[in-house]
């Protein structure tokens, strides 16, 4: 499965706003949820429930609850959720790394909300 930045919006937003566990968010398919809470975990963004279970040699992710944002995660999540930001940045992937990286991404909305704050009417 690959990472969607897409996704991970969604899903940081979504435990922002919400004051109980998060065990889902509309429009997101359990296992795709359940990978990327999990890789957001790995990440430091957020606390999370989830374990991987080994069936044969394959490892199988288990379902995935989020208990809480930690200060990265909180601080990410208020740079991502200004939809217009958002989509100005992510509408073309960059054009010499082909792809976003998450330090990139990082990088460029950055960039939009200084721009935007520094350089308002």
């Amino acid at each position: 499965m690959k990472r969607d930045m897409h996704i991970i919006r969604k899903i940081l937003l979504a435990a922002m706003e919400s004051e109980e566990p998060l065990a889902s968010v509309a429009g997101i398919e359990p296992e795709k949820f359940d990978f990327h809470v999990q890789l957001l975990q790995e990440g430091g963004f957020l606390q999370c429930l989830a374990q991987e279970s080994n069936e044969g040699s394959c490892s199988k992710l288990t379902p995935a609850v989020v208990i809480r944002l930690t200060w990265a995660g909180f601080d990410f999540a208020e740079s991502i959720k200004d939809d217009s930001i958002w989509h100005k940045v992510t509408a073309q992937p960059p054009r010499s790394a082909g792809a976003w990286t998450f330090d990139l991404l990082q990088y460029a909305l950055r960039y939009e909300q200084r721009r935007r704050l520094w350089f308002a009417a």
